[in-house]
Order: C-alpha cells, then sequence, then structure tokens
C-alpha cells in the first residue's frame, strides 16, 4: 500500500521544471502558454491554470498584459511561479512577493534561485535529505520569504499526498 503514496512522492521530488533559458520565449500564445505549464505540473494534484486565470491575473497586476496576443518568456515564468505560489498565498502577498523580486533579483537570477530552493526544501520536506542546504552566499529577506512560501508549499503537498493516500486505502 506505501508503494501508491511513495510513488507519488518521488514523482513530486523528481519533478524537472524548466530552467528560465528553457523556457519559451518565441511568443506563446494564452492557450499554448496553458497547455505548456499543465504539461509540466500534471503530476501534481489540484494544481492546474487555465485562460480564464491568466486573465484574472493580468487584471490584479500580478502579470504583464501580452503583447500582440503572445506571452513571453519572462510572463511564462511569471505564470509558473503562481501557479505554485496561489496554493500557499493571497493573490495580493504573491503580487508583493513579486515587487520585492523584481526589485532585488534580475528575473533569471530570481526564477532559477526558486528551482534549486524548490529542489532543495521538497528533498527535505519529503524526507530523503536530514536537512536543507543553504542555497547561495547571501541570506536576503527576499531569498528568506521565498524559501518559507516554497516550505509551505512543500508542506501542503506532502499533507495532501498522504491524506489522498490514505482515502483511497493505499496506506
Amino acid at each position: 500500500m506505501a508503494n501508491t503514496l511513495n510513488k507519488e512522492k518521488e514523482t513530486i521530488i523528481n519533478l524537472n521544471l524548466p530552467k528560465y533559458n528553457e523556457i519559451p520565449d518565441v511568443g506563446l500564445y494564452l492557450e499554448q502558454v496553458t497547455k505548456y505549464i499543465n504539461s509540466l505540473l500534471e503530476d501534481y494534484p489540484n494544481i492546474s491554470i487555465t485562460s480564464s486565470m491568466v486573465s484574472n491575473y493580468v487584471k490584479q497586476g500580478l502579470l504583464p498584459k501580452c503583447v500582440k496576443k503572445q506571452y513571453s518568456r519572462d510572463q511564462i515564468m511569471r505564470l509558473i511561479l503562481i501557479t505554485f505560489g496561489k496554493t500557499v498565498l493571497s493573490m495580493e502577498d504573491l503580487k508583493l512577493l513579486f515587487e520585492l523580486q523584481t526589485k532585488a533579483y534580475p528575473n533569471e537570477v530570481a526564477y532559477n534561485y526558486f528551482l534549486l530552493e524548490y529542489e532543495n526544501v521538497i528533498k527535505y520536506i519529503f524526507g530523503i535529505n536530514s536537512q536543507m542546504e543553504q542555497i547561495g552566499t547571501t541570506n536576503t529577506l527576499e531569498k528568506q520569504l521565498l524559501r518559507n512560501a516554497i516550505i509551505s508549499f512543500a508542506h501542503k503537498m506532502y499533507i495532501e499526498l498522504t491524506l489522498d493516500a490514505k482515502r483511497k486505502g493505499t496506506i
């Protein structure tokens, strides 16, 4: 029975999100963007993005408007982060977090740090590593906030997977 839960945890641990420079920068249309992001996150329960969500994020100021109906690498990167962040933060808090990050770090640096920290935190929360590593050489408020948001997400994901497995009788 524990194999099902272990398989789901393994899927979460081994999620391979694209690095910043691997995110398409050819100008994707809205349907292509949502399909791309949902394909990255298809193994995560209850995490997805729709066209109406994207439109709402633009209206709320979380995402810049697209140019000629096409979304850039930076917008796609931001949507990936929103899709994770919205599970544990309000839209208002996400917006503030993005403002802080944008002032402190270029998008590429912030996103690639997110990837490293995500892997670090997930492996700790899911019991692969006995402690979290210190990522990078600086300790800024922005990095602490991002790490704690990722920790919140990881704990939530762990609890949801475990309870779902219990409901299904697989543990």
